[in-house]
């Protein structure tokens, strides 16, 4: 379990690495004073760009890095549109700007 956690932190430092340099867009970092174990990486648009998430997903792919939309968030699915529900604005917000990112242990040689 020692090693997966490894490489999975490993493998969010290459993608920290990576988009560093890119304003348009950050990592999902662990909060402070906590330890992720980076089980998945998520890439957060900012506001102004949640327009582009589903074509970046797509040219993404098409480039052979698959990648995915967040999950749908469970409000939004039609079995559960007629129960009550707070509000949801960081929910839908979220789903609309962000981009799942591979994080499989075997994308890292070491």
């Amino acid at each position: 379990l020692k090693k997966i956690i490894l490489k999975k932190r490993k493998i969010f430092e290459f993608y920290k690495k990576i988009f560093r340099e890119i304003k348009s867009f950050s990592i999902l970092e662990e909060p402070e004073n906590s330890i992720s174990n980076y089980w998945l990486n998520t890439l957060i648009l900012d506001k102004k760009y949640k327009s582009y998430k589903n074509k970046i997903i797509k040219s993404l792919i098409r480039n052979k890095f698959y990648c995915r939309p967040l999950w749908q968030p469970l409000h939004s699915l039609p079995q559960f549109k007629k129960y009550p529900k707070d509000n949801l604005s960081v929910t839908n917000d979220l789903y609309e700007r962000c981009i799942n990112l591979p994080s499989s242990i075997h994308l890292l040689k070491n």
